[in-house]
């Protein structure tokens, strides 16, 4: 195993025990909480530590897709390197923004992205995907009142 995937795991194992600990805390102060309530907790919790993890396993493919030449797909010209670019997508757990290599053609003025293909990763946002419980949804910009924050 490559120093950078243990770094990474070792990240993704900080952040659940982060996770852990803020639900515990938030079971001591709430003993009153109801089956619902844990669930709906529990749900949002592995929602978020999902978006998480899944930002850290793209991010470190984006960061290792570092290959030969990128060549024009119409005109077979090497296309220039013109660095890192950021793009976000809406997925099913969250929203990823991910810092990627980026290539334009100057003949056909068309930049891209080897990573997006690879991935398959759509060329656009995809549209915003519906909270599985959204009963339980947190409000945007925080949690419902006596639940566990982010």
């Amino acid at each position: 195993m490559s120093n950078r995937t243990v770094q990474r795991g070792q990240r993704m194992v900080a952040y659940a025990e982060e996770m852990i600990n803020q639900m515990l805390t938030w079971e001591g102060e709430h003993p009153e909480a109801d089956l619902d309530d844990m669930e709906s907790d529990l749900l949002c919790m592995r929602h978020q530590m999902s978006e998480k993890w899944l930002q850290e396993i793209v991010q470190q493919r984006a960061e290792s897709s570092r290959g030969g030449d990128v060549r024009c797909e119409r005109y077979g010209q090497v296309m220039r390197l013109k660095g890192n670019k950021a793009k976000r997508w809406q997925t099913l757990v969250g929203e990823l923004t991910v810092e990627r290599r980026y290539y334009y053609c100057r003949a056909v003025r068309l930049g891209f992205s080897p990573l997006d293909r690879q991935m398959r990763l759509p060329s656009g946002s995809r549209p915003s995907l519906e909270h599985p419980h959204p009963r339980k949804r947190a409000p945007p910009g925080g949690r419902r009142e006596g639940k566990i924050s982010s």
